[in-house]
């Protein structure tokens, strides 16, 4: 799938609804769905039968239904995140969603239906998020440690955080890991302020990356 904006909200062009394109081996490009609002993340779960996406200005994700043709059906809510704004996000084996909540610092593990069961708090945005790791239990979270401004003037605030979770990367995502788990003898723990757990018991680290945001 392949999403188109057709504003430049840094510039500030006011909001408008774009598409979801889809985009074949062959580069045949055609229209999925219309009427979105700030599509960003997406990620395919239920074994390829549905596709979830994150609209950011809307607060919400949205789920389709996927045919065997690969076309796109019975748009619903999947979940409410009311002032909270989607940017990426990732499945786990579960069919959890993690969900990098731009405007509050936030990751949040969300259930269909909007029940949040985990959230990972810090000051700064959250951008984006996967699972990964030697077991497929590391959520690493892609951040940015400054404020709206510096993000937009370019500053090189960026970082990667670790958690260790619970519910371990879709089993298809299996030969995607590394056989050993990342290195930490460059990771620093006091680059980040607060992470705060729904569940306690997750320890977390971090690493700033050189080539910012």
């Amino acid at each position: 799938m392949r999403e188109t904006h057709l504003h430049d909200y840094d510039a500030g062009e006011p909001r408008a609804q774009t598409s979801l394109h889809r985009v074949d081996r062959d580069g045949a490009i055609s229209v999925a769905a219309t009427g979105l609002e700030f599509p960003n993340g997406s990620v395919i779960v239920a074994d390829g039968k549905t596709l979830i996406v994150a609209e950011t200005w809307l607060g919400r994700l949205t789920a389709f239904d996927i045919d065997s043709q690969g076309e796109l059906g019975n748009r619903r809510l999947y979940a409410n995140l009311g002032a909270r704004e989607p940017d990426g996000i990732c499945a786990d084996a579960a069919g959890a969603i993690w969900v990098a909540c731009f405007n509050t610092g936030e990751f949040l593990r969300v259930l269909d239906g909007g029940a949040v069961t985990d959230i990972i708090e810090f000051d700064g945005r959250a951008i984006s998020c996967t699972l990964g790791g030697a077991d497929g239990r590391q959520l690493f979270c892609s951040v940015y440690r400054g404020t709206y401004d510096e993000l937009s003037e370019r500053k090189r605030k960026g970082a990667i955080l670790t958690v260790n979770v619970d519910v371990p990367a879709p089993s298809e995502c299996a030969r995607c890991r590394p056989q050993h788990g990342p290195s930490n003898s460059h990771l620093n723990p006091d680059i980040f302020t607060r992470v705060a757990r729904a569940r306690a018991g997750h320890p977390a680290t971090a690493a700033t990356w050189g080539g910012g945001a």
